[in-house]
């Protein structure tokens, strides 16, 4: 409608229905099962899955219904309330829908942290430490460690694009990559006959040398190979992943707006790009 998302999708066809809803449907002494009954959705109708979305500005605005300690009842009380004036079949796929089978949860969108943050846990801005000591502490250290992130842990995003997993599989591939380059050259420094060896690993990331950082975070002048190499594989999934973070964000804005329902022989993405321009115009 402009602000409320519904999707829904085929989950089971008859006949290998798995979420098991026809045996809370079939229970006559629900709500759902009485409902369920009434409208002849028992059994051998397949399963839907649906999935009901809205903006919430602040915390402060969550709906009391989902504060309350049966959180599914709520989810559904507020499905009902937001859409259950919708047309046909969305009002009875909410009312038939059990509440056993009902979950959820917050989506927040988050700015991709800079390279620096993630490798040493503060931006850049705040390298000012007068303290020598202190600065070995804080900086030297987390630089050098061996510990990161991938997936939604390091750029989590809206799943209204469809790139959160993909991305995560990807960071997947590129730190086993990163770990393997890292572990071979560990290894050469405890060659045991402690001979002189030239090796070259061929790095087929986005660049073949080391790439160039911006403060004392990713310095590359410590003997730890495996925190070297995870210094590369971090700013090449930033680098990666910032386009994907950035679309969830506007696609999350986009599909709750009024241009998710235009009316016209175009596209949405074509309607949304001409309200673009023309805001660009006006402006």
């Amino acid at each position: 409608d402009g602000t409320t998302r519904l999707y829904a999708m085929p989950f089971a066809s008859p006949g290998k229905e798995t979420a098991n809803a026809a045996s809370y449907n079939s229970n006559k002494n629900t709500t759902a099962g009485t409902l369920a009954v009434k409208e002849g959705l028992v059994d051998g109708l397949g399963e839907t899955m649906w999935q009901l979305s809205f903006p919430v500005p602040n915390e402060t605005d969550v709906p009391t219904e989902l504060r309350n300690r049966d959180k599914a009842a709520g989810l559904k009380t507020v499905a009902l309330a937001k859409c259950g004036a919708w047309h046909e079949p969305i009002p009875t796929l909410l009312r038939a829908t059990p509440v056993e089978l009902i979950s959820g949860y917050p989506v927040y969108d988050r700015a991709l942290p800079d390279a620096d943050t993630l490798r040493c846990g503060r931006p850049t801005d705040v390298n000012i430490i007068d303290s020598t000591a202190a600065k070995k502490n804080e900086i030297a250290t987390p630089r050098s460690s061996r510990v990161t992130l991938l997936g939604d842990a390091a750029h989590p995003m809206s799943p209204f694009k469809g790139q959160g997993a993909n991305q995560a599989l990807l960071d997947g591939i590129a730190l086993a990559r990163a770990l393997y380059r890292g572990m071979v050259l560990e290894s050469l420094k405890y060659d045991t006959g402690n001979k002189q060896q030239t090796y070259t690993i061929k790095n087929n990331a986005h660049h073949e040398e080391a790439p160039s950082f911006n403060n004392d975070c990713y310095t590359t002048n410590t003997n730890d190979n495996i925190a070297k190499e995870l210094s590369r594989y971090e700013l090449d999934m930033l680098k990666r992943s910032a386009s994907k973070v950035k679309a969830s964000a506007e696609a999350a804005i986009f599909l709750h707006s009024d241009m998710a329902v235009f009316e016209g022989d175009i596209t949405r993405g074509a309607a949304a790009a001409a309200a673009e321009a023309k805001s660009q115009i006006d402006a």
